[in-house]
């Protein structure tokens, strides 16, 4: 199925986004905060298969649900920015 210009829109959008976010030091920090805080449950609890494998899943569907969520916002902001671009607000002031 070809792309129309609104889907290779859009992804370009979302890739150049993320990239933009994940080279946020605050973003940076607390990544590595998530990976550290993950390696050390995995190896407290490395003998019980489980309930890692439980914990990965559990992450695996909140990274999930941050990430239909953060396409929802970014396409409601771009949505907003867009209809207000169409309004003339500094009208009364020219």
């Amino acid at each position: 199925m070809a792309k129309t210009a609104h889907m290779i829109l859009a992804d370009l959008a979302r890739q150049l986004r993320e990239q933009y976010i994940d080279r946020q030091p605050d973003v940076e920090l607390c990544r590595r905060e998530l990976d550290e805080i993950c390696e050390k449950f995995r190896l407290d609890h490395r003998s019980n298969h489980a309930l890692v494998y439980s914990m990965e899943e559990i992450l695996g569907a909140l990274a999930g649900l941050e990430d239909v969520r953060q396409e929802y916002q970014f396409f409601m902001g771009l949505q907003m920015g867009l209809e207000l671009a169409g309004l003339d607000i500094f009208q009364e002031f020219v």
